[in-house]
């Protein structure tokens, strides 16, 4: 990942390091988590400090006759092959969408200014929930404070998503009786962005107006041109948002696949402003058009190729594909339909034909990789039966959370129906917030996806597969949960290897569970797929 590792080693004789989580629980290898040490050569506390020592030297509830008590450090590391990475302090970091963020950093930066005297960066929660960075400034006395000068200087180091929202002024910073910097009496900060915003340097009018898009939907005033959608806070709600906000006020249509294409403000800019020039034109979509959409194109290695789950999208892969290694390239591959806004296949069959179709327009043949989220999973099996029908390899099949057996109430029409419309009215609301039309259409493609998965006979699995399985279990899936989510019942239980995700079915496609998959991921593609 070109990323220096910070390795501080295995615990020394006579002593156990454990790294838990904020429950107090054991962290999985690769999980991030603060170290406690229990040892014999332990003290007993802080001399005189006893609120110290109860806070820092806790009851051991793992090894209690061999270590009582356990020291907490401080230290935020991760079990990465039986040694332990150093990742920080957890006082001197915070997280803001699963990244962690140095705010000390920051300020470092802030401080050289000539206009600030003081400052401090803490974590707060903006109106519509997400947690955002605060920057709490106290310029110099009989000194204006440029704050166009001091987010500049932020912006010319640091990468947008690592950037603060909103900036308080303030005459001195709120200490609490022992000195540190007392976070409940700041005052709340105002994350509209309509003041304080920085001139970008722009050259076309197309930029000019993306800016004011993003800057409004991401919600943050610090953009440049070279900023990737999805880098700096980018969902798959708010490219929805941003597509129709492009319509409504550049009078363009793009496609969810245009984002992906050209994910940068300035490649937008650039594909805008070619489209209302018209050289570029952008097919009529009288016929299919291709499912593929590159989400990696660096690396020599197999290619590996990510067919979308249930709801036709690929925006579950936008993260993971940033982490995996570039050593090969990825490609999503997503239903047309959603392009289409109608039903495209009448069956699993005739879905995975037509995307071998496209996958081998990228790779005539050789040794195959291929994989998907939950139902795309079921396609790729698919893909591989076609492969393996036509004398071609499968090196191994990627199921990220895929089921060989679906629980028995699925089946029942009621009771499907109702659990899939109170999942649909949650999308309504979310869409809601964000102010976009109802998404009706996506709703009875996602129906018809649906029927084809419950009408598709699960075959024999004709090449390994790697189950990345999901540690917590949507309540829905409960009643049928087994280690290899049933797919020994479809191939040889030694074909089979399975890797624990923290999250959910949903949200191990999220930060901070993504890192952890995408890990798991490389490790098992660096022991099993030789190129």
């Amino acid at each position: 990942m070109g990323i220096t590792k910070n390795i501080i080693g295995k615990p020394i004789y006579n002593t156990s390091l454990y790294v838990l989580n904020k429950n107090k629980e054991l962290v999985a290898i690769g999980e991030e988590g603060e170290l406690h040490i229990g040892s014999d050569s332990l003290s007993s506390g802080y001399h005189n400090r006893d609120s110290l020592t109860q806070e820092r030297f806790i009851k051991n509830p793992f090894e209690p006759q061999k270590y009582p008590k356990i020291y907490k450090t401080g230290d935020i590391v991760r079990w990465l092959d039986g040694e332990l990475e150093y990742l920080g302090r957890n006082n001197e970091q915070l997280k803001i969408n699963g990244v962690r963020i140095e705010p000390n950093e920051l300020l470092s930066v802030i401080l050289k200014q000539p206009s600030v005297t003081e400052g401090v960066i803490v974590k707060k929660t903006d109106a519509q929930g997400y947690d955002s960075l605060a920057c709490y400034l106290v310029p110099k006395a009989d000194c204006e404070l440029n704050l166009a000068q001091v987010k500049a200087s932020l912006q010319s180091q640091f990468p947008s998503y690592m950037l603060p929202k909103a900036y308080v002024l303030l005459k001195k910073i709120p200490l609490t009786f022992n000195g540190k910097v007392d976070n409940a009496a700041l005052p709340e900060p105002n994350f509209n962005i309509d003041s304080n915003v920085i001139n970008i340097d722009t050259s076309t009018k197309e930029e000019k107006q993306l800016i004011i898009l993003w800057q409004t939907i991401l919600g943050t005033s610090i953009i440049s041109l070279e900023d990737n959608f999805f880098d700096i806070g980018g969902t798959s709600f708010l490219a929805v948002n941003l597509l129709v906000n492009i319509e409504d006020s550049m009078g363009v249509k793009l496609s969810i696949r245009d984002i992906f294409t050209y994910p940068t403000l300035k490649e937008q800019a650039n594909f805008i402003q070619s489209l209302r020039n018209q050289t570029i034109i952008k097919p009529k979509l009288f016929s299919i058009p291709s499912p593929i959409i590159t989400l990696q194109s660096q690396g020599n290695q197999t290619p590996l190729f990510l067919i979308h789950p249930i709801g036709g999208t690929i925006f579950w892969y936008s993260w993971l594909a940033k982490l995996l290694k570039k050593v090969r390239p990825i490609y999503g591959i997503q239903d047309p339909s959603i392009e289409l806004e109608k039903p495209t296949f009448e069956s699993i069959e005739e879905m995975a034909s037509f995307y071998l179709k496209h996958i081998k327009k990228i790779q005539p043949s050789g040794n195959y990789l291929i994989g998907g989220a939950s139902f795309g999973t079921t396609v790729a099996i698919e893909i591989a039966r076609l492969l393996h029908k036509a004398g071609e390899k499968v090196t191994s099949i990627i199921s990220l959370d895929g089921w060989g057996i679906y629980p028995s109430t699925l089946h029942d029409d009621t009771y499907f129906r109702r659990s899939m419309e109170r999942q649909h009215q949650a999308l309504r609301d979310e869409f809601n917030k964000q102010g976009l039309p109802q998404p009706e259409k996506l709703f009875d493609i996602q129906w018809q996806r649906l029927n084809l998965l419950w009408k598709y006979q699960l075959k024999e699995i004709v090449a390994p597969l790697a189950l990345f399985k999901s540690k917590e279990i949507l309540p829905i899936f409960k009643e049928v949960d087994a280690p290899m989510n049933h797919w020994e019942k479809f191939s040889d239980l030694e074909k089979i290897s399975c890797h624990l995700v923290p999250g959910n079915h949903e949200t191990m496609f999220h930060k901070p569970h993504v890192e952890i998959l995408a890990t798991l991921m490389n490790e098992y593609f660096e022991k099993n797929i030789l190129d």
